[in-house]
């Protein structure tokens, strides 16, 4: 038997009492004086379901025009909500911050904790500064979060996602007595030829990349040796840089040189190796041991404060990073310089 709805702004409200009833007790909407008010989500999977209709005699298309009116993320929400039936999953209202509350039910998900579940477009962007909250309520109650992004078509991928202590145990210790390595800015990189030089950035640090007798060191890794005072940095006309003369040049080719030293610094501070991640899309590879005894473990992107990407590059960044059996890991810097790391993943719920 149908239920009757009535729209009452951005719910579906059931007075009934006995279809009220019935409805609660299979874990759909909020009762309250009686009646039952129904999430646009549960309304809509409801209709289709064949289980509710309107008193006005309108259909799910129109429903969702009239009720997306008040509430603009309701087809995401709906997509998301109603992929989480689909499954047999049977998904609460979740806490502020999230969309919905749902049990885990599979090993990759991390266990058997429930989830927190957030809603969003491909249209979205990666807003951490809206998930930080999240996440930190999760990790509170002792959940997890999970995203589902719907695309234009209604389809839904879904990805976990937690803040990450990224570390390793690369050792990075200049050779006793060694002078400063004298590096000449060429372009986008700084070229070391001393040969003693080379071999104690090389062997000791895993800095730079050698071609033939030249060791070639990055911008970034350029402006973290000099601000150690482990080389002097001069132009082509044999004018030497300062720390600010070199972040003014490096500049013009990067123009997120600062926040990119930025986690460089912390990275080497937490004892990973990171080299260019730029064959693999992303800012940084980065070694967790010596990068002759494993491959990278991570891919680091940088996130700058003004920074939100789009769903469609994270999307790329994640299959590509699952592809060559890495972890995404985002480094979020916030409006006073501190750096989070995210890791992204793309689960199966």
């Amino acid at each position: 038997m149908e239920a009757i709805g009535v729209v009452s702004g951005r719910w579906v409200r059931v007075s009934d009492p006995v279809q009220a009833e019935r409805l609660h007790s299979r874990g759909f909407g909020n009762l309250k004086a009686g009646a039952l008010l129904l999430s646009g989500s549960e309304a809509l999977f409801l209709m289709e379901a064949g289980r509710l209709r309107m008193d006005s005699g309108i259909a799910m298309a129109a429903l969702l025009a009239t009720l997306s009116r008040e509430d603009a993320s309701l087809p995401a929400r709906w997509s998301v909500y109603r992929d989480l039936r689909s499954r047999g999953i049977a998904a609460r209202p979740g806490p502020p911050g999230s969309d919905f509350i749902v049990p885990q039910r599979s090993a990759e998900q991390g266990g058997g904790a429930e989830s927190l579940v957030t809603a969003l477009a491909e249209s979205d962007r990666l807003d951490f500064a809206r998930l930080k909250g999240s996440i930190a309520a999760a990790r509170r109650a002792r959940k997890r979060v999970l995203l589902g992004v719907t695309d234009g078509e209604g389809e839904t991928t879904w990805y976990r996602v937690e803040e990450v202590d990224v570390t390793g145990t690369v050792k990075d210790d200049p050779a006793a007595g060694s002078s400063p390595a004298r590096a000449v800015l060429v372009g986008n990189r700084a070229i070391v030829e001393d040969p003693a030089s080379v071999e104690n950035l090389e062997k000791t640090g895993h800095y730079g990349r050698r071609v033939g007798p030249l060791l070639h060191l990055s911008l970034v890794e350029t402006g973290f040796l000099l601000s150690k005072g482990r080389v002097t940095v001069t132009d082509t006309h044999g004018n030497e840089l300062s720390e600010a003369g070199l972040s003014q040049v490096a500049g013009r080719f990067e123009k997120e040189f600062d926040h990119l030293l930025n986690v460089y610094s912390l990275l080497r501070a937490r004892r990973l190796a990171p080299k260019s991640g730029f064959k693999f899309g992303a800012h940084f590879r980065a070694y967790r041991r010596h990068p002759d005894e494993e491959h990278a473990q991570y891919l680091v992107h940088v996130v700058a404060p003004s920074d939100e990407p789009t769903w469609a590059e994270v999307a790329r960044a994640v299959r590509l990073a699952h592809g060559v059996k890495k972890d995404m890991v985002f480094g979020d810097i916030g409006a006073g310089g501190e750096v989070r790391f995210f890791r992204v993943q793309r689960v199966k719920i």
